[in-house]
């Protein structure tokens, strides 16, 4: 959904029914700027989970803007969370941002995700193989039935599934042995 002066009106109407004197706000979205400001006193958390000052993110009309909220939200911001380290560089050196930072990784970037020379070998010696990757919990959220037809129907890829397997580890295996 498009994040606009409405939905900021309704989270002030949440904190006001509530008599919430001094919030909290973890945010990961710079489009709630006017809010944040209107609470600039508040502690404010940024959870900088892409790294917006990057070049793919920092070209046209919409990475400028997106670049110059970010910056006003960064200079209200008491503690930056980066979910690798070169997000929190980024966002120190390029956003300007100089208060209390921490990185708690998350796996998200090439760093985690990197192959050791055995994997990057076996996936070399197989050069035509289609993979699919799925990373993240694996749950009941996931509907087995229907990863397990797409497995079955298309045979010429590689299915890999990468996360900790909670609350259905004999369903998955059922399904996707």
């Amino acid at each position: 959904s498009k994040f606009d002066i409405q939905q900021q009106r309704s989270i002030q109407m949440l904190i006001d029914d509530h008599k919430i004197v001094n919030p909290l706000f973890w945010v990961y979205n710079s489009d709630f700027w006017e809010l944040l400001y209107e609470h600039r006193r508040s502690t404010i958390v940024y959870h900088a989970t892409e790294d917006y000052f990057s070049k793919a993110f920092n070209h046209g009309v919409r990475g400028y803007e997106i670049s110059v909220k970010l910056r006003f939200v960064l200079s209200l911001t008491d503690l930056l969370v980066s979910v690798s380290d070169g997000v929190e560089n980024n966002f120190q050196a390029k956003g300007n941002f100089s208060n209390q930072s921490v990185m708690v990784g998350n796996g998200c970037d090439y760093s985690f995700w990197q192959l050791t020379p055995d994997e990057l070998n076996w996936v070399r010696n197989k050069p035509n193989t289609k993979i699919a990757l799925y990373q993240g919990g694996i749950g009941r959220k996931l509907d087995f039935e229907l990863l397990n037809h797409l497995v079955r129907s298309l045979d010429d890829w590689l299915f890999l599934f990468a996360g900790t397997i909670c609350d259905c580890q004999e369903e998955f295996k059922t399904h996707l042995d």
